[in-house]
């Protein structure tokens, strides 16, 4: 019984999941409003890199580098920088939807390839919402 209820529960998961498309990503790539593509998943990271209260401190602790990732995948610049497993915690928080796989092929390379090794941990945080 245990086991179908975990497995109830996951399709009923990836069906709430919401597919983003390419072209609404790229509609979400400026200092206020910003999104980035990790391994497929898009999260709004906005309010964590903008200024806030009277003295204008970033909450996220590279300020605004990641606006570097605009337009493209982001997931080589997560690996390099963020190296505790309080970073990838945080990302529950922030997630938005799955890249449609329609757009897959719209996503321009990137300059690295995330490690296997990472992309495992990665998944380990986050396949509890992806399904």
């Amino acid at each position: 019984m245990t086991e179908f209820l975990s497995r109830a529960a996951k399709l009923e998961s990836q069906r709430r999941v919401r597919m983003v498309r390419w072209s609404e990503f790229l509609q979400h790539q400026t200092n206020g409003d910003f999104w980035i593509l990790l391994d497929g998943a898009i999260y709004d990271i906005s309010n964590w890199i903008l200024p806030q209260g009277d003295g204008g401190a970033i909450p996220h602790p590279g300020g605004d580098v990641p606006l570097c990732c605009r337009n493209k995948d982001a997931t080589y610049e997560f690996e390099i920088g963020h190296t505790t497993n309080g970073s990838y915690m945080l990302l529950r928080r922030f997630f938005l939807g799955r890249l449609d796989p329609q757009d897959l092929s719209l996503v321009p390379p990137t300059a690295g390839t995330p490690s296997p090794e990472f992309l495992k941990h990665l998944r380990s945080f986050t396949s509890a919402w992806l399904g």
